[in-house]
């Protein structure tokens, strides 16, 4: 069966990620130990190929505190991805979908403005790759012919980007992620003037996201909620009044 040119492509950046995260230490010999972890969280919408949606589990300073719980817009700093509606824009926004829509990452806010004109928190994203590295995923886009590099006003500069990032020993950041779906059913019965019962099956399914850090410190939290009500089954009892003559 051919392939579609959506599951090609999406195979193509899907090989590019696991090429990066099973390779050894010749493909991180030039990465970086220079990083800064603002806040944690999880991708949870692509809106561009250079913007993103993001839900913010932890703050590393007090300043950002505020953002844990919500979910901001966030522009990446210092690229320019082409726009939606062009063909370009579209791959862009795609590659971006596939590498990190769903993944939990760490972002670097610019602590010069915070905030573009639009409200949009200013940042470079870090994807993990493993216990080890992260990549930069600003210069990721550049390199993969993705954006563009334009220097905007704020803390950050382009030229001493890394694509990878060498996490050092005493980084206190999450280091392990589990998920766990818990799913719990509840039955209850009416009955109806005497006669008829009905039972009802309800089904909640959540996630729990259990995050150990190296301080073996574990946070819970439920991210999602989902109920499902099943088909009513109905039983009727039904009696009959024999007279005898």
């Amino acid at each position: 069966m051919a392939l579609t040119t959506r599951a090609l492509f999406s195979i193509l950046v899907m090989a590019s990620l696991a090429l990066l995260i099973i390779s050894g230490s010749n493909i991180f010999s030039a990465c970086s130990t220079t990083y800064e972890f603002d806040v944690w969280g999880r991708v949870t919408k692509v809106v561009d190929g250079d913007t993103i949606y993001m839900k913010i589990y932890k703050a590393y300073k007090s300043k950002y505190d505020y953002l844990v719980g919500s979910t901001v817009k966030v522009r990446f700093a210092d690229i320019n991805a082409p726009e939606l509606g062009t063909i370009a824009g579209e791959v862009a926004k795609k590659a971006l979908t596939i590498l990190a829509e769903g993944r939990y990452v760490y972002l670097d806010i610019d602590d010069k403005y915070v905030q573009d004109k639009y409200g949009r928190i200013v940042g470079v994203l870090y994807l993990p790759l493993n216990k080890t590295h992260v990549l930069n995923v600003n210069l990721w886009l550049v390199l993969k012919g993705y954006a563009i590099v334009k220097d905007y006003p704020n803390e950050f500069n382009p030229l001493t980007w890394s694509l990878y990032v060498l996490l050092s020993r005493e980084s206190t950041t999450p280091t392990t992620t589990a998920i766990k779906t818990v799913t719990k059913t509840f039955t209850t019965t009416k009955t109806v003037f005497g006669t008829q019962v009905r039972t009802y099956t309800t089904t909640a399914t959540y996630i729990k996201i259990l995050v150990t850090t190296k301080t073996n410190t574990i946070t819970l939290t439920k991210s999602a909620t989902i109920t499902k009500t099943t088909r009513s089954i109905i039983t009727r009892t039904v009696i009959k009044n024999r007279n005898k003559y």
